[in-house]
């Protein structure tokens, strides 16, 4: 079940072998969960790979199962609920919102859960429902076998703020996103609460903790900066405005070098300068050149930026940040031009102290990658799209002490490194 975002890419059930094929996947990272009844929760993730082809094997083992229910403040039950499962030593580092869970399960009208696959350990069980602050059971531990019954979450009622959208004319703005988190992040409940608003531009958010918190509304055209609400006096607030006044643009065009071939479908990130209080403004989000290599970035405030373009396609040589390229600019300008320089390659040969070629060896020259695995007979390599600069590359053939080399990479050009010889 690989994930991006908060739907699944593509899912599929195993075969009587235990396996299941997953095809037409776009190039990229993924990560891949098995779920299957009485058994342990898995994942794993899938870098890209050459030829765009990823094949990995996850092993289960069977869990014990654990049976209970969620009730509200007055012990009634609270259907809808969410419980996820997390080790008793994490699970006050998480904050109090509800993350991507393939794994969790929901209550039933009558508030009950039934989760399986629990391996043996400590755990406690988090419950999160939009009207409701978050509750945890008390700490359980399972042999990975024995089934554990009777587990009670209680769950309080949160504060409230319900309200209308607008933009810059006082007009609603129908399905615009609001978010709301506690101005002090160590409370109770302090995390994000997301909702959306309906088609005439109203919204109601539940579960917030009954302390100060902020709330912020962003659409695709504008967004708007965070209006402070109080509910330590009053949990339940109703009516409120919130304005979307920030819809200033950046725009341009992303090429080669020469300033006019157009590099379409390239990645573009837009973020705030840290001198300016456009940070933190909205989520950031990518956009994507068109086939001439124009983007917009939409609904900012008044500020500095930061704006990023990145040559498109993964490839297992270098992250996509180091084949990219950065200007400074402020709201609403146009007309920005981003160059980004050609990837270079680096070409060479592995050698034993023998000097006979190495035929099995990695190579790496991003820190923030996996190594190259290589398999040749004349113990040459080459390694495509990368960015111009010098590196450190490293080579590691098994039975010997890894080598690094100094290779400096040029823009469009394959630089030839000298033998590489292992010790």
């Amino acid at each position: 079940l690989p994930i991006y975002g908060q739907q699944p890419v593509a899912a599929g059930r195993t075969d009587q072998s235990g396996t299941v094929r997953l095809p037409g996947l776009a190039p990229g990272s993924y990560r891949v969960f098995a779920n299957a009844p009485k058994h342990e929760h898995r994942s794993i993730i899938l870098h890209p790979q050459a030829g765009l082809r990823w094949d990995a094997t996850i092993f289960l083992t069977t869990g014990a199962r654990i049976f209970g229910e969620v009730l509200d403040q007055s012990n009634h039950p609270v259907a809808g609920a969410v419980v996820r499962r997390f080790p008793s030593v994490l699970h006050l580092a998480y904050v109090t919102r509800p993350p991507l869970d393939p794994f969790a399960v929901t209550t039933d009208e009558q508030g009950r859960f039934a989760m399986g696959g629990i391996p043996a350990g400590s755990h406690i069980l988090e419950a999160y429902h939009p009207l409701f602050q978050a509750g945890w059971s008390s700490t359980l531990d399972t042999d990975g076998h024995s089934d554990l019954s009777g587990v009670v979450i209680h769950v309080t009622a949160g504060g409230k703020i319900s309200g209308i959208v607008v933009d810059a004319h006082s007009v609603p703005v129908p399905f615009a996103w609001v978010r709301a988190n506690a101005v002090d992040t160590t409370v109770h409940g302090a995390g994000l609460r997301v909702t959306r608003c309906n088609d005439q531009g109203r919204f109601e958010i539940g579960g917030l903790p009954k302390t100060q918190v902020e709330l912020m509304a962003q659409s695709d055209r504008a967004t708007g900066d965070a209006v402070p609400v109080d509910l330590r006096a009053h949990a339940n607030v109703t009516d409120l405005v919130v304005p979307m006044l920030n819809d200033l643009t950046i725009s341009g065009r992303v090429t080669e070098p020469d300033g006019q071939t157009p590099i379409p479908y390239a990645t573009v990130m837009c973020m705030g300068s840290s001198h300016s209080r456009a940070v933190a403004i909205h989520n950031v989000a990518p956009e994507t050149t068109d086939a001439e290599g124009r983007f917009t970035c939409r609904a900012l405030s008044q500020g500095q930026y930061g704006v990023t373009a990145m040559r498109p396609f993964a490839n297992n040589n270098q992250s996509p940040w180091m084949r990219s390229a950065t200007v400074t600019v402020y709201a609403g300008e146009q007309d920005v031009l981003i160059t980004i320089p050609k990837d270079g390659s680096l070409a060479g040969r592995v050698v034993l102290p023998d000097g006979t070629p190495a035929t099995n060896f990695s190579m790496a020259i991003d820190l923030g990658g996996d190594p190259r695995p290589f398999s040749t007979r004349d113990g040459k390599f080459v390694l495509e799209g990368i960015a111009p600069k010098t590196y450190d590359l490293r080579v590691s053939v098994h039975g010997h002490p890894p080598v690094t080399v100094k290779a400096s990479v040029k823009s469009g050009e394959r630089t030839n490194v000298a033998d590489i010889s292992v010790k």
